[in-house]
C-alpha cells in the first residue's frame, strides 16, 4: 500500500535528519520531483493509518519537518490512488482504509495519572470512583473523581498519537483531538494538540511545586501505541496525565459538565440508567470504563 506526501515548493529534504523518520513512523520513503513539489512515496503496511491520522492535521506534520527543512511551506497527504498527476490534491487527504488516529480525544494505555495518595497508576488500570490529581480552570491543583463517562478501550491496537516534548523533558502522547491547557495563564485556555506548534506553552505539574508550571513545546512527532483512554472527571477537573494539564473538552463544555454531571451521575446510579447516560455522552460509540 502506498502513500504520497507532497511538499511545495521543491525543497532539499534531509531524510531522517529533517524529522521524517519520527513523523512518518520510520517508514520506507522514496523521493521524486513532480513540477515544483518534492513527492515522497511511503511503502508501508501502515500507509492507510498514516493518511487517516494526518487528515486535517498537516500543520503538525509541517511543524515537525520544518525543523530540519525550512524550505517546506506546505504539505498535503493522500493515498496514491487519490494523487493527481503524481501529487496530492490541495486540501489534504480524504483518508481511506485502516484506522489511524482516533476521532475521540484519548491517551494510550501506557499513560499515567497520579492518585490521591501521590502514587502513579497506568491509565488503563483506572476504575470508576478513584480519585486522581487534577487541575482547576483557575490554575489550582485538586483531586477529582473518575466518572463512568470515561473512555476506556483496552482492545484498540496500533493507534496514532501525537507526541509532544517540552523544554522540561516532559512527554505526552495523545490523539490530535485531545485538549491541553495552554496560553500565558493556567488553565482556562484550552486547545487541541492539533492546534499547537513548537514553541507554544503547555502547563505541567512539577514535583514539589504547589501549582502547574509553564513549559514550551520543543518537539512534535507521531507514535503508534495500543489503547484509547480518557478520564472524564465528575466535578469538571482537568486530569493531570503524564504530569500535563489536560482536558476532555473545551472550557465551555468543562464548565457545563461541572454544573450538571454530578447530578446526572447520582440520578443514573439511583435509577440504574447509567448505560443510557454513557450513550448520551459524546463518543458514545467508544468503550467506557466499567461502572463500579
Amino acid at each position: 500500500m502506498l502513500t504520497t506526501v507532497s511538499f511545495a515548493p521543491q525543497a532539499a529534504f534531509i531524510g531522517a535528519n529533517a524529522g521524517a523518520g519520527k513523523i512518518l513512523a520510520k517508514t520506507d520513503i522514496k523521493s521524486s520531483t513532480v513540477d515544483t513539489a518534492r513527492v515522497f512515496t511511503i511503502d508501508s503496511a501502515k500507509a492507510a493509518d498514516l493518511v487517516n491520522f494526518w487528515k486535517g492535521k498537516e500543520s503538525i506534520l509541517k511543524t515537525g519537518m520544518s525543523a530540519g527543512c525550512t524550505a517546506i511551506t506546505a504539505i498535503t497527504v493522500c493515498m496514491s490512488s487519490e494523487a493527481v498527476n503524481g501529487k496530492c490534491p490541495s486540501g489534504g487527504s480524504s483518508g481511506g482504509g485502516g484506522g489511524g488516529g482516533s476521532s475521540a480525544p484519548c491517551f494510550p494505555s501506557t499513560a499515567r495519572v497520579t492518585l490521591e495518595d501521590g502514587t502513579q497508576k497506568q491509565i488503563d488500570q483506572l476504575k470508576e470512583g478513584e480519585y486522581i490529581l487534577s487541575a482547576t480552570l483557575d490554575g489550582g491543583l485538586a483531586v477529582d473523581t473518575v466518572s463512568l463517562l470515561s473512555i476506556a478501550d483496552k482492545t484498540a491496537k496500533s493507534k496514532g498519537f501525537v507526541s509532544i516534548t517540552t523544554d522540561g523533558k516532559h512527554k505526552l502522547n495523545a490523539t490530535a483531538g485531545h485538549h491541553v491547557s495552554t496560553g500565558d495563564k493556567c488553565c482556562s485556555q484550552i486547545k487541541t494538540l492539533a492546534q499547537l506548534e513548537i514553541g507554544d506553552t503547555v502547563w505541567v505539574r512539577e514535583t514539589g511545586k504547589p501549582l502547574p508550571v509553564a513549559q514550551k513545546i520543543t518537539d512534535v512527532e507521531v507514535v503508534f501505541a495500543d489503547g484509547l483512554h480518557s478520564p472524564v472527571l465528575t466535578n469538571g477537573g482537568l486530569p493531570i496525565v503524564n504530569d500535563f494539564v489536560t482536558s476532555f473538552d473545551t472550557e465551555s463544555k468543562v464548565n457545563t459538565a461541572k454544573a450538571w454531571l454530578p447530578s446526572l451521575l447520582s440520578l443514573c446510579k439511583k435509577t440504574g440508567t447509567c448505560g443510557m447516560a454513557q450513550k448520551l455522552f459524546d463518543y458514545s460509540d467508544k468503550e467506557h470504563i466499567v461502572a463500579a
